[in-house]
C-alpha cells in the first residue's frame, strides 16, 4: 500500500526596507537601519519504512512560530469520527473499479514533528515523538501556543545562519477492513513570524 503526503507551504515574503535618520545638519548624526524580517519556504517530502512526510526549510532573518492544518473528506456512511483533521484517506471504488460518492476508507494516522539547523528553540525541538509519528491528528492542527499542539511544544524557532529545518512525520496504519490502493493526507505547514524580543 502506498501512502502520499501532499506538501503545501505558505510563504511570506517581506521586503526590507532602510531608514536613515538625522542627515540633516545635526550635530551628532545617526544613521540607522530598521530591517523588517523576512521569511520563505521550500517543501519537499520524503518516504522511509513506514513513515512517510516532507521537510519545510524556512528561510528567515529571526524567530518564526510554525502551525499545521489540514483536513479529511467526509463519509456519509463511517463512523471514523476522524474529521477536522488529517488523515490518511482513499476514496473506496465499487466492483467495477469505479469511485462510490461519498464513501472513503481513513487510516488511523499519528504524526511528529522534529526542528533541525536552529541556533535555539523555545520550548523544545520535537513533537509526536519526532521520527516515531505518535501525535495525534486532533493534537497536529490546533490552534499556537495551545497544550497539545507542536508549536506549545517547541515555541519560538531561531535558525541557525538564516535557515531552519521543519520535519513533519506521518504513519499510517491500515486495518483488515479497509480497502487496498493509495492512501494520501493533505497537511498545511503555516509558517508565522516571531522576532525575538
Amino acid at each position: 500500500m502506498r501512502k502520499h503526503i501532499c506538501v503545501t507551504t505558505t510563504v511570506l515574503t517581506i521586503i526590507a526596507m532602510f531608514f536613515v535618520q538625522g542627515l540633516a545638519l545635526a550635530q551628532d548624526p545617526t544613521i540607522s537601519a530598521d530591517i523588517p524580517q523576512t521569511l520563505s519556504v521550500f517543501g519537499e517530502g520524503f518516504n522511509y519504512g513506514e513513515i512517510i512526510g516532507a521537510i519545510f526549510t524556512v528561510t528567515s532573518n529571526d524567530g518564526f512560530d510554525v502551525s499545521f492544518s489540514g483536513d479529511s473528506p467526509q463519509d456519509d456512511y463511517a463512523v471514523d469520527g476522524n474529521y477536522g483533521c488529517p488523515v490518511f484517506t482513499k476514496q473506496d471504488l465499487d466492483a467495477a473499479g469505479n469511485l462510490v460518492s461519498n464513501k472513503y476508507d481513513h487510516l488511523e494516522t499519528n504524526f511528529g514533528v522534529k526542528i533541525t539547523d536552529y541556533i535555539s528553540v523555545e520550548t523544545g525541538n520535537t513533537w509526536g515523538g519526532d521520527e516515531s509519528a505518535t501525535g495525534t491528528p486532533a493534537n497536529l492542527v490546533l490552534y499556537r501556543d495551545v497544550a497539545g499542539c507542536p508549536d506549545a511544544a517547541i515555541g519560538r524557532i531561531m535558525p541557525s545562519g538564516g535557515t531552519a529545518k521543519i520535519h513533519l512525520y506521518a504513519k499510517g496504519v491500515a486495518s483488515n477492513d479497509r480497502q487496498a490502493g493509495d492512501y494520501s493526507v493533505t497537511v498545511t505547514c503555516t509558517i508565522t513570524a516571531n522576532p525575538a524580543p
